[in-house]
């Protein structure tokens, strides 16, 4: 093997490793499982000096299915990123085995020259270093300009003073009709103005914000989830339980107990202790970084 391959597939593996970790690591959603599992794949591929060598590079069969399903991952993984209302269905798991097996076929075609894997290895480490550098870069000021701006405070003004996202089946043409900006308008602003993922990101964080606070307030302790789930905006109590453990780590009763649990063990502590422990919380609030 020429020894810029090696270079190359030992780089590629460490930066695709680290970046499975950033995505398992991060907030648990189909987009980052998905990335996490198309990455995994890739990074097989990068393992396997054999892949694409014909029936030898079956001789670890974990490898090989993981090397051969990663056009079939990253297909799934880009549907879920730039589709707002993609699901997982039969007919995606049927495509994707059918990409499996195309792939499969082709692994007993004749080997690649050199420079090909070696081009294939090199390109497969930009992308990996940008997307990585996507996901821990910090976070730049965002650039809106004046009509970009103006949709913005539309877009905050119905957000404040509307609660507009408790409107079931809101989507985001329906919003921008209702702001009367263009749709693409406003996908730019919640994007670059925001800093959201996409449209659904942006409807669930004000909608599981609301419910973290309601489901926290003690005058709201005789109200069912499911209420509280309807109120927000959701259709039944499904989504708003997937939605909310996506986001908080655990589901809206188990949240719920903990903040009962947290307000109590406040409530046990003297005033005196509370009082005295004040200063020192302000201190520590008012300490750089």
């Amino acid at each position: 093997m020429p020894l810029i391959e090696v270079v190359l597939r030992t780089a590629a593996t460490l930066l695709l490793a680290w970046l499975v970790i950033v995505l398992v690591r991060g907030r648990r959603d189909a987009q980052r499982h998905f990335g996490a599992l198309c990455c995994a794949a890739i990074m097989a591929l990068s393992l396997s000096p054999v892949a694409g060598t014909g029936a030898q590079g079956f001789s670890l069969v974990l490898l090989s299915v993981q090397c051969v399903a990663k056009l079939a991952l990253l297909w799934l993984f880009a549907r879920c990123l730039f589709d707002d209302t993609f699901r997982v269905r039969p007919v995606h798991v049927a495509a994707g085995i059918g990409i499996v097996l195309y792939v499969v076929a082709q692994q007993f075609t004749p080997p690649a020259p050199p420079l090909l894997v070696s081009l294939n290895l090199a390109l497969a480490l930009a992308l990996g270093s940008a997307a990585l550098w996507a996901l821990v870069r910090p976070a730049a000021a965002s650039r809106l300009d004046a009509i970009e701006r103006q949709a913005l405070a539309a877009l905050t003004r119905a957000l404040d003073h509307e609660a507009i996202y408790r409107q079931e089946g809101l989507t985001i043409g329906r919003l921008a009709a209702h702001l009367r900006v263009p749709e693409y308008l406003l996908r730019r602003v919640i994007n670059r103005g925001l800093g959201f993922r996409n449209f659904n990101d942006f409807l669930h964080s004000h909608r599981i914000g609301e419910a973290c606070d309601r489901l926290g307030r003690r005058d709201q302790e005789h109200l069912p989830v499911l209420t509280i789930a309807l109120d927000v905006g959701y259709a039944s109590i499904g989504p708003f339980n997937r939605a909310f453990k996506a986001r908080m780590g655990l589901t809206p009763t188990a949240y719920r107990r903990a903040a009962r649990d947290k307000a109590a063990a406040v409530a046990a502590i003297p005033e005196s202790a509370r009082l005295s422990q004040e200063p020192a919380r302000r201190q520590a609030r008012a300490a750089p970084g």
